[in-house]
């Protein structure tokens, strides 16, 4: 059997992923050329937000007893702070994921993505739990302190630890002040905090904001990457999101109407999410994404949580774009 460079690639993060220990727990003994300071099993809360990260899917991880879904980021030097996957701005991309992780491995790399070989990668690797995938950071070699960098991405201890409790405190207070602005800066400190409290929950892996479609203004919830990859070889686009529509979107919706009516000057809530497909007939193949937004009227919502109209109602009533391009979905077609 002949391998191409992008078989050898996948096997090489394959023998990565295995020596990681995704998906799977290793004793806390620290192995040889253990790269930071903190020991393995060390318990620590990612500030990171999903919306920063990258979505990674490797079907041929379940092979070797690992989980297919992971997120990845590079980080590098940026003067005195970090940037993750090149954005010094990362902290404001949306939601800290504050998921609690325990270390797994951290060690020097070369980095699988690159057919020269150079200066290694730090690779550091976290086992989530809470139903959270586990995370993978590069810590790229023009970073000089691993530690100090690291100790950017995470807050010591669990997720009620003192320091995770007050970066989230400080992370919302952040939110709150780029998205409660003009018209919004009248909206009372107790409905910010209730309403940005509802958002994080329904949408941990992504973001807030608001934003003016056709001169009216809709809150923005951004769900980031939906959790799973669609078979094409079974689901059409349309049917894909007719899936996530019924799974996901109705119920944050309904969810949220109440707090976003309370901001007085909001039209309408805008969902935005993405969803990964790919052909499994072909297992090397990364997912694809569909770029889904649903703009729908805050009166609308409100008629659909009164029962007055049908969840098929909703969509039809409401402006349902796909990679800017604007379709219709019969949410009776899931298949």
């Amino acid at each position: 059997m002949i391998w191409s460079k992008t078989m050898l690639a996948v096997a090489a993060l394959l023998l990565a992923v295995q020596g990681l220990g995704l998906g799977q727990d290793k004793s806390k003994k620290q192995p040889k050329g253990w790269a930071i300071d903190l020991p393995r099993g060390s318990k620590v809360t990612v500030k990171v937000p999903f919306a920063a990260m990258t979505f990674r899917y490797l079907a041929l991880a379940a092979r070797f007893g690992g989980e297919p879904t992971f997120y990845s980021a590079d980080v590098e030097s940026n003067g005195a702070s970090i940037t993750v996957n090149g954005a010094s701005d990362w902290r404001s991309k949306g939601f800290p994921s504050m998921a609690q992780a325990l270390i797994k491995d951290a060690k020097l790399a070369d980095d699988y993505r690159s057919s020269s070989k150079g200066a290694k990668n730090v690779v550091i690797q976290l086992a989530s739990s809470g139903g959270f995938p586990d995370m993978v950071f590069y810590i790229k070699p023009s970073v000089t302190d691993v530690n100090a960098a690291f100790r950017q991405l995470v807050a010591l201890g669990g997720t009620d630890d003192r320091e995770a409790v007050e970066y989230r405190e400080q992370a919302y207070s952040n939110l709150a002040s780029s998205i409660f602005v003009g018209p919004l800066a009248s909206v009372p400190g107790e409905s910010r905090k209730q309403l940005l409290l509802s958002a994080g929950r329904l949408a941990p892996r992504g973001g807030i904001a608001v934003e003016t479609y056709k001169d009216k203004r809709y809150l923005v919830l951004k769900l980031g990457v939906y959790d799973g990859v669609f078979n094409t070889l079974r689901m059409t686009q349309t049917s894909r999101v007719a899936r996530v529509v019924n799974e996901l979107v109705l119920g944050i919706q309904k969810a949220l109407a109440k707090d976003a009516a309370s901001l007085g000057t909001i039209y309408g809530l805008k969902i935005e999410v993405l969803i990964p497909f790919k052909d499994f007939s072909d297992e090397l193949a990364d997912p694809l994404t569909d770029r889904v937004q649903i703009y729908t009227p805050l009166d609308l919502i409100r008629q659909f949580v009164q029962a007055d109209i049908t969840s098929q109602g909703l969509i039809d009533g409401s402006v349902l774009i796909v990679n800017d391009n604007r379709i219709q979905v019969s949410l009776s077609e899931q298949r």
